[in-house]
């Protein structure tokens, strides 16, 4: 019960930085693309938990792991890390925050699906219920959020941004992408953390072994990505491209305060906040972990009002109790 309680208390704490590192990436995203913004903070992370494990004396341990176990960590990385992130940042490109949010955030029902049917889990009605509460909570305070968001938006362009039907269902289909990846990605990681720690007992550092074999592969997926739109960019342009231009897409000469910000970004939000994601996945399990990440919005609402002076309307107190409610009902199964 204890390891389960501090899995609850992992899964709110990378929550926080999650919307924190997102506050940080949103100040680089007029000169950053979703993909590059993906690659720098996966190559950071790679490092950090390098220097960790170097350090700690556990970095032996990843060239000892089995092969399917090694597999199972990269099919995590690929689904959660690249195609569920990278699908997310589209989403948000086409749809804005509020939708893109929304959409994905179903992904708690995908999971207990996963559980059900492939792990065959028995199904508990509390845990959907939970999952219930909580997504009307996270719907009210996405739905709070909308009217000051597209105000924003439009005092900066001095027009509203109608955006074309079809980049609409491009969205929504970007956003059920990054929701079905996500589930994907934490039922594998709770699988094969669970392994590593049966395996080495490796306890508090599980997550440091399994990170350096999950980025890894992140980054070298992305940078296949990354070299594969700059070959499309290529094509569209009747000049041609050599490696400075490559470069000049991949960094758009952007200043030294963003390059600052997306450092700050990945820091917080991978190094930090996917130790905290990784050890709640194993230490609550993939549904109840599923489900208590999908709080984040309430943290991104906070930041706003702390950091734009954005005041929390009565929709959003009441999606917030809502959510706090459903947190409380899932605690105590």
């Amino acid at each position: 019960m204890a390891a389960i309680w501090l899995g609850i208390a992992f899964a709110i704490s990378a929550n926080f930085v999650f919307a924190l590192s997102n506050v940080f990436f949103r100040k680089t995203e007029k000169d950053t693309s979703p993909t590059m913004i993906n690659l720098f903070r996966t190559s950071i992370g790679v490092l950090s938990f390098f220097l960790i494990a170097l350090f700690s004396g556990i970095l032996p341990i990843v060239f000892t792991l089995p092969l399917d176990l090694v597999g199972l960590l990269m099919l995590s990385s690929i689904f959660g890390q690249v195609v569920g992130d990278s699908a997310y940042f589209y989403s948000q490109f086409y749809l804005g925050p509020t939708k893109a949010l929304t959409i994905s955030l179903t992904y708690p029902f995908f999971t207990i699906l996963i559980d059900i049917f492939y792990l065959h889990v028995p199904f508990n009605p509390f845990i959907l219920l939970s999952a219930t509460i909580i997504g009307i909570g996270i719907l009210l305070v996405s739905c709070s959020k909308r009217k000051s968001v597209e105000i924003i938006t439009e005092s900066y362009h001095q027009e509203k941004i109608n955006r074309p039907k079809k980049g609409i269902l491009l969205g929504i289909l970007f956003a059920f992408i990054a929701s079905l990846s996500w589930a994907i990605g934490i039922t594998l990681t709770d699988i094969s953390m669970t392994q590593i720690n049966e395996i080495f007992s490796t306890e508090r550092l599980t997550s440091i072994v399994g990170s350096l074999v999950r980025l890894p592969i992140a980054a070298f997926v992305l940078v296949i990505i990354n070299y594969t739109l700059y070959g499309l960019l290529k094509k569209k342009n009747s000049n041609k491209l050599d490696m400075n231009d490559h470069l000049t897409y991949l960094i758009r000469g952007r200043s030294l305060t963003s390059w600052l910000w997306l450092f700050a970004g990945a820091l917080i939000g991978t190094t930090l906040g996917l130790y905290l994601f990784t050890e709640a996945a194993y230490l609550a399990g993939a549904v109840p972990m599923a489900i208590l990440i999908t709080t984040g919005p309430i943290f991104t609402l906070v930041f706003d009002w702390i950091v734009n002076k954005e005041k929390i309307s009565f929709l959003g107190l009441v999606g917030i109790v809502i959510t706090l409610c459903g947190i409380i009902f899932i605690t105590v199964l």
